[in-house]
């Protein structure tokens, strides 16, 4: 009889969700610039969340900001403004770290006391690293909604490395994908963990360092014209929607993933007779639901998605593989009670960069093939996953698949 399982890759791990609560907290401790006191503190609101030109205890919101380190190990973060390190030459937050001890965490927050991100779609920041590739993770977290907790990497959000010179981050908010609720906001935090930097090849020394954050503010958008699954640009075990990227097949196949490419993940896969093996990336889910500070096969249904009219793939093209069954799950209008079901479609590995129109997709309905032919006016909602799998009816028995991105296009 044939199974299918679910193995994790490289689980980032558990990731405290309200940091704050589980570590020693203090408020921020900043440095009087060279010639003279702080400006005096203004509360401007948004879109700017701060620019620490004024005395840095409260942010440009009117709340609290501070730093954060695992109680028990030697992690800490020490916040304090240095003069004239601002991307406009005036001030900005220099931002000390050490996570060297093993699953150790710091990081600085900054408190936003119910705001609303409603009007607004994107993130905005400006960082800078003292040595470079400084790896880091950004989280917002919500009052409202079934998760309240949501996180992008810093690598997935520059599409890079953190380098000596300033670069503009601008993350739409739709990538904190398990944000349904963004209309009353708790706090923004920048963190830093051992193992997701032990993870991405940062040893000894280079799990300590500074980083410069300046003009943190949100921006009115739409909604993003391209949504990234994920780039692959860190190795972690999570995809850049925060759900987990997993392995399954049937009895006798296989299908692993690993990221000695950097910026790609390599797919080595076997099919037994008759049998199937692939990957699953969750959208949205993991670490966030109330009360829970892990996560797992939790997807998050976002209406937005109806926004797009297609799956973009980008590959290292690899001759000798027919074809490759790119999936998603949809719920289908009139047809509620089928639930969740896969519509799909092939791609051909050979060619280095290709879209799947939601509208040449098919699926089963009650065992007969139908195809997508109006996808708008057919779908009612996409959920739960996408996925790449092989099949013995349409590949070969063994091979590889480099991809370089999996995203969202309209």
């Amino acid at each position: 009889m044939k199974k299918v399982f679910f193995t994790l890759l490289l689980m980032m791990s558990s990731t405290i969700a309200a940091y704050a609560g589980y570590a020693t907290v203090q408020r921020a401790v900043f440095d009087v610039p060279v010639g003279g006191e702080f400006a005096a503190e203004t509360s401007t609101g948004l879109p700017l969340i701060d620019d620490f030109n004024d005395d840095g205890v409260y942010n440009n919101v009117g709340f609290q900001t501070g730093t954060f380190a695992l109680a028990g190990s030697d992690a800490s973060c020490i916040a304090s403004n240095a003069a004239g390190a601002g991307s406009d030459g005036s001030v900005a937050l220099r931002l000390r770290y050490n996570v060297t001890d093993t699953n150790s965490y710091s990081g600085y927050y900054t408190q936003l006391g119910g705001v609303s991100f409603t009007p607004y779609g994107i993130l905005s920041f400006k960082v800078k690293g003292a040595v470079g590739n400084e790896y880091f993770k950004i989280q917002l977290a919500t009052q409202t909604g079934t998760y309240r907790y949501a996180s992008v990497m810093i690598t997935d959000a520059l599409d890079g490395n953190v380098t000596t010179s300033w670069q503009e981050v601008r993350i739409p908010l739709l990538q904190f994908f398990n944000l349904t609720d963004i209309s009353s906001m708790k706090e923004l935090v920048f963190v830093f963990e051992n193992a997701q930097s032990r993870l991405n090849g940062l040893t000894g020394s280079q799990l300590q360092g500074t980083i410069y954050i300046d003009d943190i503010k949100v921006i009115p958008a739409g909604i993003p014209d391209e949504l990234m699954i994920d780039d692959f640009t860190d190795k972690l075990g999570t995809d850049a929607l925060g759900g987990n990227i997993a392995s399954f097949a049937s009895s006798g196949s296989s299908a692993d993933a690993s990221f000695v490419i950097p910026g790609a993940m390599t797919s080595h896969y076997t099919i037994a007779y008759n049998g199937w093996a692939g990957h699953s990336f969750i959208l949205g889910g993991g670490a966030g639901l109330v009360g829970e500070e892990t996560g797992g096969w939790q997807p998050v249904e976002r209406p937005e998605l109806m926004n797009y009219t297609g799956l973009r793939i980008r590959l290292q093209p690899q001759p000798g593989t027919p074809k490759v069954k790119v999936e998603i799950k949809v719920r289908l209008k009139n047809l509620e009670s089928l639930g969740w079901i896969s519509a799909f479609n092939y791609i051909n590995p050979a060619l280095a960069d290709q879209t799947i129109p939601f509208q040449n997709m098919q699926c089963y309905v009650y065992g007969v093939l139908t195809y997508i032919n109006d996808f708008k006016n057919q779908v009612d909602a996409i959920n739960g996953e996408a996925v790449i799998t092989y099949e013995f009816s349409s590949t070969t028995p063994e091979g590889n698949l480099v991809i370089d991105s999996f995203s969202f296009v309209k």
